[in-house]
């Protein structure tokens, strides 16, 4: 899986199947020609295990935590928890779970037609793994001269693994045949003995290498059927001994007009009321980041009669309500597009549609056309809001279209779903913060904000010196952006907008939003339930360390899911993690420690298995501390956090940020500033009004301080917490250290613990074992008794009053901090 730009070719989105397989007749002896298998949705919890395994920070396992909840020690993808909410307390209909595919695959319908037509018979599975028992049941009852396993959507090989193993197991003797756009890509970019291994490795005997294949896979079944040789056919590779030969290429085209679906070869329970539609082939452009076009042929629209014809199939089945015409240039060309308009509007289908859309192949008259025609809502794929990085991706639109053409269909009540990503060469913080700005100001209905995937077989890659492009895949850099960045403003997005409302994929998408909506959820419902699942990810994005979502957050999630009961959710609870709140939380941290020195360049790597010594105790008697939080009108975590920062001045930190780790939940970051001429009561009550803010703005510290402040247009500081304080029940421990974050928000080189001992609270410190660090804390233990003892006798004791050792000059680190006068933004 992983993340990926918005390469989101007609083959990419095609959504997939219900739960029922049909077939055809079959040939004398009763051996049917072509099992075609649909989609492999694979294990989630595998994918999120594998993607963990590389690592919390990798481009890939950071973008997909966006994107899912853990419950009950489960990863759900926002359709999964749907499921499964929505069928708790009632019995489940296996052949309308709700999941992300529930439609009839378009390739498999176009391939049984295609193999029909042709004299040759054909059963098909759409998703396996949901119909496993069927297709189990299918390989062991039933002879099949091949079994087709097609790959439409995949980025990698596991689902293709495991169908083929799988139909290994229960069906011997079938030939698996591989094909599709993932086979097609790797046989366009991989030297030949490559691919040969890889083709080895997935384990079918024969594989279709062409853009388009259908033509291989009839000269494949003429074949096997008249036992010729395989060695003529061109664009396959098949199995010879141990090693597979790879046949020579050869163009092959297929009409739209001539290879139109005969949806009467499946029965209507399988077909249901929602199908996905295509009247293009090929892309008329050559977008930098996509490779679609390089493997395509010349781009055909279908003529508008065809169109009618096929749609006059559908509206006569009686089911047909919703289409998805997956054609990333439908409105290509303008004209043609509008007549289609018009025949709809004449035929007075009644069907709900939606599309992806070229904002500059737009008008308002089409959009009105669209709207009379019942669109419902468009996919723009906008990708940036900068007309620079625009033009560095060879995009024809500009942003002027774009902000004409979403209020035009907002006006029309048709849904925008804006698509993007970050990191393109030329991207740059202030371009992306450009895009964010347009969001804001435009506010289409939903989008998803992507990173950038550096591909070798993109036209770009042939500008990587003009870029400085080093590295590929999700490991990249260049002269304006890395990766690490583009994850950054992915996260930043995520918790800056609640409108437009972030779709969470993988597992829900802009297809999603009407597969739902032909399931009976109108669109306000649709909405609340995005919003209380995303509001279950942000608390545990910002909470990494919750092994559980709050119970209130869950209720309204369920209650989300289970649109058509009485029962509504709280969406004042979903507030708390709103993007309002998290705005608030960014102004209170930025206000608060921006000025710290910045960790955002040079950071220091997480200490995996830091190494840390316990110093002697400093002790405050409980007498003492009743009396202190007494004339202090303070609680005792103010009063010791008052002493700890006094002791830290004398020490030379006339500015200590310092990680407060007071109760079980996220520590916060605490900046108190200490002076000489403050006395010790006024520094109570300043810990305690710090600590009181810091906690209401707590669920985002997280977030807010691993993105960093921008310091200007195109520079952001992330705020270095060195020093930590810990509330203990029982002895400091070294281990203790692991209650703070990793770096780049925490980078502790002290830690302060306070537990109660008998009658007193010992202050102990967490230091590193060297000579220096013993001596420094030494000193400040000493200091931390001194305090005390001045304490006792005068609270309102003044700080250059306490008898204490010379005060050593500044650190370089404590001088930045005080000469740091920058305005930040945010």
């Amino acid at each position: 899986m992983g993340v990926r730009c918005t390469d989101h070719s007609q083959e990419d989105l095609v959504l997939l199947s219900p739960l029922h397989g049909g077939g055809r007749a079959a040939d004398k002896g009763g051996i049917k020609d072509c099992l075609i298998i649909g989609y492999n949705d694979g294990s989630f919890d595998k994918e999120v295990e594998m993607q963990r395994s590389m690592g919390a920070d990798h481009p890939n396992y950071r973008d997909l935590r966006l994107n899912f909840i853990e419950y009950q020690g489960k990863p759900y993808r926002a359709m999964d928890i749907l499921d499964h909410f929505y069928y708790e307390g009632r019995e489940q209909d296996p052949r309308r779970k709700i999941h992300n595919t529930d439609v009839l695959w378009m390739v498999v319908m176009y391939l049984g037609t295609y193999l029909h037509r042709r004299g040759f018979s054909f059963d098909y599975v759409n998703l396996f793994q949901l119909q496993k028992d069927e297709l189990r049941e299918k390989l062991q009852k039933n002879q099949y001269l091949t079994t087709v396993i097609t790959t439409t959507i995949y980025n990698y090989d596991t689902p293709i693994i495991e169908a083929v193993d799988f139909v290994r197991q229960h069906n011997p003797k079938t030939k698996i045949i591989v094909g599709g756009p993932y086979i097609a890509k790797r046989s366009e970019s991989m030297a030949e003995s490559d691919l040969r291994a890889v083709f080895d490795y997935i384990g079918a005997d024969l594989y279709v290498r062409s853009r388009e294949g259908e033509q291989a896979l009839v000269r494949i079944l003429r074949a096997l059927k008249q036992g010729a040789s395989l060695a003529q056919i061109p664009n396959i590779a098949y199995r010879d001994g141990g090693d597979f030969v790879l046949t020579h290429d050869e163009r092959e085209i297929n009409a739209l007009h001539e290879n139109l679906i005969d949806y009467s070869l499946f029965p209507k329970r399988d077909i249901g009321s929602y199908v996905n539609l295509r009247i293009t082939k090929g892309c008329p452009f050559k977008c930098s980041f996509c490779s679609f076009p390089l493997r395509t042929e010349k781009y055909d629209v279908s003529n508008v009669s065809y169109i009618q014809q096929e749609m006059d199939q559908l509206h006569d089945l009686g089911t047909v309500t919703g289409l998805f015409f997956i054609d990333d240039t439908v409105n290509v060309p303008l004209n043609t597009f509008k007549d289609m308009m018009r025949m709809m509007i004449r035929r007075k289908y009644g069907f709900r549609w939606h599309c992806f859309f070229r904002a500059d192949f737009c008008d308002e008259e089409l959009v009105d056309l669209m709207k009379m025609a019942g669109c419902k809502g468009v996919f723009l794929g906008l990708e940036s809001a900068n007309d620079r990085v625009l033009a560095n991706m060879d995009k024809t639109p500009r942003k002027h279209h774009y902000l004409a053409a979403v209020p035009l269909f907002k006006a029309a009540g048709i849904r925008v779903f804006a698509s993007l990503f970050f990191g393109f060469p030329g991207d740059t913080l202030e371009t992306a913060h450009e895009t964010m700005d347009f969001l804001e100001e435009t506010k289409p209905e939903f989008y998803r904000p992507l990173i950038w995937y550096c591909d070798p077989v993109t036209p770009v890659w042939k500008q990587k010196e003009r870029y400085g492009i080093k590295g590929y895949h999700f490991s990249w850099s260049h002269d304006t952006m890395n990766v690490g960045t583009a994850c950054d403003l992915v996260k930043e997005c995520f918790f800056r907008f609640d409108v437009p409302v972030w779709v969470p994929d993988p597992g829900f998408n802009f297809v999603s939003l009407y597969l739902l909506e032909n399931r009976g959820m109108s669109f306000d419902q649709i909405d609340t339930f995005l919003r209380c699942f995303n509001a279950v990810v942000r608390e545990q994005v910002a909470g990494p360390a919750l092994t559980e979502p709050a119970p209130d957050l869950i209720e309204s999630l369920r209650r989300a899911c289970q649109f058509d009961r009485i029962e509504k959710p709280d969406v004042e609870l979903v507030e708390a993690f709103s993007a309002a709140k998290y705005a608030q939380a960014e102004e209170f941290w930025c206000r608060e420690l921006a000025h710290l020195p910045d960790s955002m360049n040079g950071s220091p790597s997480p200490r995996s298995a830091p190494v840390w010594e316990v110093s002697e105790a400093a002790k405050v008697d409980h007498s003492l501390l009743e009396f202190l939080k007494t004339q202090c009108e303070a609680d005792s975590s103010s009063v010791l956090l008052a002493l700890y920062a006094a002791a830290l001045w004398a020490e030379g930190r006339d500015n200590p940020a310092i990680a407060a780790a007071i109760d079980d939940a996220q520590p916060v970051p605490l900046r108190l500033q200490p002076s000489p001429d403050i006395g010790l009561r006024r520094l109570v009550a300043a810990a305690q009004q710090k600590l009181t803010a810091a906690r209401s703005h707590r669920r985002f510290v997280l977030p807010v301080l691993s993105a960093g402040f921008r310091r200007s247009a195109n520079r952001r500081v992330r705020p270095r917490v060195d020093l930590g304080y810990l509330e203990l029940a029982g002895g400091l421990r070294v281990d203790d250290s692991k209650r703070f974050p990793s770096p780049p928000y925490c980078d502790l080189e002290l830690i302060c613990g306070a537990y109660r001992n008998g009658e007193a609270t010992e202050l102990r410190l967490l230091h590193a074992p060297d000579r220096r660090n013993e001596l420094a804390a030494q000193r400040l233990v000493a200091a931390l008794r001194a305090v005390t003892e001045a304490a006792a006798s005068r609270p309102d004791v003044q700080l250059r009053d306490i008898p204490l050792a010379p005060r050593p000059e500044l650190s370089a680190k404590s001088a930045l901090a005080r000469a740091a006068t920058v305005e930040f933004t945010f």
